[in-house]
């Protein structure tokens, strides 16, 4: 099961190199968990061997050397107890109607995000008609199921 923490949580970056005139490109064995930490890197590659003028371009790389962006965080990990009373009462109410904990909670850019995991040990969520009406009128944005965990947007 694919939980939310782990498709937010940022990757890691490499330097990577092309040789030019056709030799290649290469990636450096040494990673970083930020992007900005491996362009320091790659800046710092540059200044000390000579920037393009020995023919190599550096970069920030994934671990096959394939060119990266840099990315925008979209949520940070934030804990029930920095919530406004309104909106932790609101994850209350979703455990509630779903039989289960919240595991995690995210304060992002398009507002918030909660994983309910479900008790039972069913592997699968279906929801019933009444159960979407409640989470309906406690004002989600989205819900989403994946085995016992229900991630919920509001």
């Amino acid at each position: 099961m694919i939980k939310l923490k782990d498709i937010l949580n940022e990757g890691l970056y490499y330097v990577g190199y092309n040789k030019g005139r056709g030799q290649g490109t290469g990636v450096f064995k040494d990673s970083y968990s930020s992007y900005k930490d491996a362009k320091k890197a790659v800046e710092k590659l540059e200044k000390e061997r000579g920037g393009s003028y020995n023919q190599i371009a550096y970069y920030v790389s994934d671990k096959d050397g394939k060119f990266v962006k840099e990315s925008i965080s979209e949520a940070t990990e934030i804990e029930l107890g920095e919530l406004p009373i309104a909106k932790a009462k609101k994850i209350f109410e979703f455990e509630k109607i779903l039989g289960g904990k919240h595991t995690v909670i995210f304060d992002g850019i398009h507002g918030l995000i909660v994983d309910i995991e479900t008790k039972g040990g069913r592997n699968s969520f279906r929801f019933e008609s009444n159960d979407l009406r409640k989470l309906l009128s406690a004002g989600i944005r989205w819900v989403e199921a994946d085995g016992d965990l229900v991630s919920i947007g509001f």
